[in-house]
C-alpha cells in the first residue's frame, strides 16, 4: 500500500513539473506575442510618420503652384512663410509619431520582460508543488507504515459499571 502512495506521489511531483513547464512556455509565447504587437504599432507609429511627410511635400507643393499660377514668387514672402509654418508643424508631428514608435516598441519589450519573470515564476511554482507532493507522499508513506510493534490485545480491558451493565464504559483499566 505505501508504495502505491509513493508511486502517485512521483507521479504528481512529475505532473506538478509538466504543469509548470507549461505555463511557463505559455508565458514566454504570450510575452513573445506582446512584443510583436509593439513592434507592429511601433510599424504603425513610423508609417504615420511617413504619411506626415507626404502631406507636407503635397501642401508645400500646391503653395507654390497657387504662387506660380497666381504670378507670385513661391520662395518669398507669403508663400515661403506659409510653407515654413507647414514644416514646423509637421515636423512636430513626424517627432511625435516617432517618439509613439518608440514608446511602443518599448512597451512590447517591457511586457515581453514582465512575461518572462511570470514564466519562470510559473516554472519554479511547479517544482515547488512536486516537491509539495513528494513530501505530502512521504508523510502519508510513512503514516501507513508496516504493522504495529505491539499485536494482539490493545492493553486495555473494559469494566463494568451499574451492576454489569456492559453498554456503557465508564472506566479503563491496564491489564
Amino acid at each position: 500500500m505505501s508504495v502505491a502512495v509513493y508511486a502517485l506521489a512521483a507521479l504528481s511531483a512529475v505532473n506538478a513539473i509538466n504543469q509548470g513547464n507549461a505555463r511557463g512556455r505559455q508565458m514566454h509565447l504570450q510575452g513573445a506575442q506582446a512584443n510583436l504587437e509593439g513592434e507592429q504599432r511601433a510599424l504603425q507609429e513610423e508609417q504615420k510618420a511617413n504619411m506626415v511627410l507626404k502631406r507636407l511635400n503635397a501642401t508645400n507643393a500646391a503653395v507654390r503652384a497657387r504662387g506660380g499660377a497666381g504670378g507670385v514668387n513661391a520662395f518669398e514672402g507669403s508663400a515661403l512663410n506659409i510653407q515654413n509654418v507647414n514644416a514646423i508643424n509637421a515636423g512636430k508631428e513626424f517627432q511625435i509619431s516617432l517618439e509613439n514608435a518608440t514608446s511602443a516598441e518599448r512597451a512590447g519589450e517591457f511586457q515581453m520582460a514582465m512575461y518572462a519573470s511570470a514564466a519562470n515564476q510559473a516554472e519554479k511554482a511547479g517544482y515547488f508543488q512536486a516537491a509539495m507532493a513528494i513530501a505530502q507522499g512521504a508523510y502519508q508513506g510513512s503514516q501507513l507504515g508496516g504493522a504495529p510493534a505491539k499485536t494482539g490485545s490493545t492493553g486495555m480491558t473494559a469494566s463494568p459499571t451499574n451492576g454489569g451493565n456492559y453498554g456503557r464504559f465508564v472506566s479503563y483499566d491496564k491489564v
